[in-house]
């Protein structure tokens, strides 16, 4: 049987057989194939054999195709203009929520730098404070324990986004 090259694999044919264009409603496709099969085939295994016939389509993407777009016009009065609306500003929506996903990010880590920031500063001025007042080794303890837990931060903070990234 001869087919058209986008409804069978490309070696399903011999250079000897011409190619086929069928066509892509299922209706005219089964008269087609029943064309094909011809009157060699006695009428009840022709039946039987068409029967079994199994036509499978597959279609990825935001839209259907334009066989199916035309549907939509038959059954929804602009049908397929309203589709097409609707995927318009369904993407538009998705991009508008990805700008403000990445605005707040970036917000929230500036937020977060500023209070580390503050939290420094206050670290370390408590730390000066205890040490001018002649508590040296609490200040120290404390002023070498707030360094150590921001650099820690940071650090660790740097390593998790490598491994989100990588």
């Amino acid at each position: 049987m001869k087919e058209n090259s986008e409804n069978t694999a490309p070696d399903s044919t011999t250079p000897d057989e011409e190619k086929l264009e069928l066509s892509e409603n299922p209706k005219e496709l089964f008269s087609e194939l029943t064309e094909l099969i011809g009157d060699d085939i006695p009428v009840a295994k022709r039946e039987r054999l068409t029967q079994l016939m199994l036509i499978s389509q597959h279609h990825s993407g935001p839209l259907p195709p334009p066989l199916h777009l035309e549907k939509y016009n038959q059954i929804i009065p602009n049908g397929a203009e309203r589709l097409m609306q609707a995927v318009e500003k369904e993407g538009e929506h998705r991009r508008e929520m990805e700008r403000k996903i990445i605005h707040n990010q970036i917000y929230q880590s500036y937020i977060g730098q500023f209070m580390g920031f503050v939290i420094a500063i206050i670290v370390l001025g408590i730390s000066a404070y205890l040490i001018t007042k002649g508590y040296e080794i609490p200040g120290a303890v404390i002023g070498t324990a707030g360094l150590v837990g921001l650099v820690s931060v940071f650090v660790i903070g740097k390593n998790y986004n490598r491994k989100i990234e990588g």
